[in-house]
């Protein structure tokens, strides 16, 4: 399926992604009732507003830094490019095996 513009995926992922990312967050208690200063530490809080999806990433792939420099910090979705990488915007695959994932740059145009 080809991807939309401006977009780093397809429009069927992007969509199935968006309907089971909120209902998980609209079924999960710890991000609703009980997302309050009695359940949670100050810490606790703040790491929660202050994460987004380029920390996650970050937190768990570091080498994804130079992608994800390339992209608005508020949006990761957008398409990333390797710096030095001129034309089309990169897709970054992942290969997982024996829970490791290995991932690499795809070639760009």
């Amino acid at each position: 399926e080809p991807y939309p513009d401006q977009f780093a995926f397809s429009d069927t992922s992007f969509q199935a992604f968006i309907v089971m990312a909120s209902r998980r967050l609209v079924c999960d208690r710890f991000y609703t009732e009980d997302f309050r200063p009695e359940v949670y530490t100050k810490e606790g809080i703040e790491w929660i507003q202050d994460v987004d999806l380029r920390t996650v990433l970050l937190r768990h792939h570091p080498s994804l830094k130079p992608a994800l420099d390339t992209v608005p910090r508020d949006n990761a979705f957008m398409p990333w490019r390797w710096p030095g990488t001129p034309g089309t915007p990169c897709r970054v695959d992942s290969d997982c095996n024996s829970n490791k994932c290995l991932w690499t740059q795809s070639v760009c145009a």
